[in-house]
């Protein structure tokens, strides 16, 4: 790949970024998806796309980033995707972080989004030094992208956590729920135990001491 390869792809990524932006959320809201919904489609794409290049291992298999025309695709498709999840990442986060607590979150979130960059390009050079092959980087960028997909499906309940935040209002439903999960607690014995009510008469003995 040419100088001049490099530099349609470098152009080709930002604008198609722009395009994805607006695609997705075209997606989203005839679907009525939640964003947390949207990230996970984002980062199914993201792990076929990665699939897509672990194609190129098949011997005789003309497909996988073999050509030219593959890596300007494979561009386009990636430029749709950082678009749309940067977006929805955000927007889901701000869903679960608590009222008037934004800047200190938000600011967590650039620390350890610009902090931990680093981390992808080091894992990729380390592999390509060590195997001599580029092609193993997306294996690597397989997993990173199917993971996520596990614990963000099974380990995040976004209706608990903007309720938690109060960025929602419980329904009866989820007061129901509550209720049942409360007295599962009680039935294993975890309830918790309330503190004993200080009056201000113990408090002006404690003065007093």
């Amino acid at each position: 790949m040419g100088t001049t390869e490099l530099v349609i792809l470098a152009l080709e990524v930002p604008l198609f970024a722009m395009f994805g932006n607006f695609l997705f959320f075209a997606i989203q809201k005839p679907l009525k998806w939640s964003n947390k919904a949207m990230i996970l489609l984002s980062l199914v794409c993201y792990s076929l796309l990665c699939l897509y290049g672990i194609l190129g291992f098949i011997p005789g298999n003309p497909l996988g980033l073999k050509s030219m025309w593959e890596m300007f695709v494979f561009g386009a498709i990636h430029g749709m995707l950082v678009g749309s999840i940067q977006s929805f990442s955000r927007t889901f986060f701000a869903d679960l972080i608590p009222k008037s607590h934004e800047s200190e979150f938000f600011a967590l979130y650039g620390i350890t989004d610009k902090g931990s960059s680093w981390m992808g390009p080091l894992i990729v050079a380390g592999i390509v030094q060590a195997t001599g092959q580029i092609r193993l980087a997306l294996v690597y960028c397989f997993l990173a992208f199917f993971l996520p997909i596990i614990f963000l499906a099974v380990g995040i309940d976004a209706n608990k956590g903007m309720i938690a935040a109060g960025r929602k209002a419980p329904s009866s439903e989820d007061g129901e729920r509550v209720k049942r999960e409360g007295e599962k607690e009680e039935e294993k014995g975890g309830a918790v135990e309330m503190a004993p009510h200080v009056s201000h008469a113990d408090v002006e003995e404690i003065d007093d001491v």
